[in-house]
């Protein structure tokens, strides 16, 4: 219960830490299944078979991303008023302990890329004004990334 001295913490308030993702997929399923998560559905919903992994820049990122999404970015107060304060907490927390995070997984929405698993931790990242970040997508979204991002360094 480490992490409750982080819930409601402003981000001026935050500890220094370093973010370390955790690149192989593989191990990240393993590690980050719990006994009441169904394999089948983080598989197929959060990491469909075939995700790549790629380094982007933060900012291009949410210059093609939904306007709902642009919101997190755009709204300095998102991240206090609109996330769970819990969830940033335990993030901060395991992030201080030097425990590897997944990278959030992105996807294509219409003509705009949306988040598809990672509010949390994309937001903690804009906050902290991280410059390039891992992501997951589809390998059948690949081309339609690189159509819109240039300058993807995959993994």
């Amino acid at each position: 219960m480490k992490f409750k001295k982080y819930i409601d913490l402003p981000k001026n308030k935050w500890p220094d830490f370093k973010i370390k993702w955790n690149l192989d997929l593989d191990k990240s399923l393993k590690d980050n299944i719990h006994e009441d998560d169904s394999t089948d559905f983080l598989l197929n919903y959060y990491f469909p078979k075939g995700a790549l992994v790629g380094w982007v820049n933060l900012n291009d990122l949410f210059d093609h991303m939904t306007s709902f999404c642009k919101k997190m970015r755009d709204r300095d107060s998102y991240i206090e008023e609109e996330l769970n304060n819990i969830k940033i907490a335990k993030i901060i927390s395991s992030c201080i302990n030097k425990k590897e995070l997944l990278p959030p997984y992105i996807d294509i929405v219409g003509d705009s890329f949306g988040i598809r698993n990672g509010w949390h931790r994309l937001s903690i990242c804009l906050a902290k004004k991280e410059k390039k970040i891992p992501i997951f997508i589809s390998h059948e979204k690949k081309m339609l990334f690189e159509k819109k991002i240039k300058n993807i360094e995959w993994v």
